[in-house]
């Protein structure tokens, strides 16, 4: 092997021992941990929440699509939009 390589072992040797050895232990922590994923998930919860509601606003009946084939309709040199007086 290569010096480099026997040198960066060592390092990520080290850097391990000096990570396991941190002064949180793993069994300390398990309600901190136990909250965090519980708010990360209500998080993702009202976010897909919502998505939901605006797919379907999207691919409604009178949605994207609907609004796609009015357009179609329309001349080419018609404005589209409310008019202004």
């Amino acid at each position: 092997m290569t010096s480099a390589l026997i040198a960066a072992k060592g390092m990520f040797r080290r850097l391990d021992e000096g990570v396991s050895r941190s002064w949180i232990r793993p069994e300390e922590a398990l309600w901190a941990r136990w909250i965090w994923l519980r708010a990360l998930g209500l998080i993702f919860l009202s976010a897909f929440y919502s998505l939901a509601f605006q797919i379907i606003g999207l691919l409604g009946i009178l949605g994207a699509e609907g609004e796609r084939s009015g357009r179609q309709d329309a001349e080419p040199g018609e404005a589209r939009g409310p008019r202004r007086r």
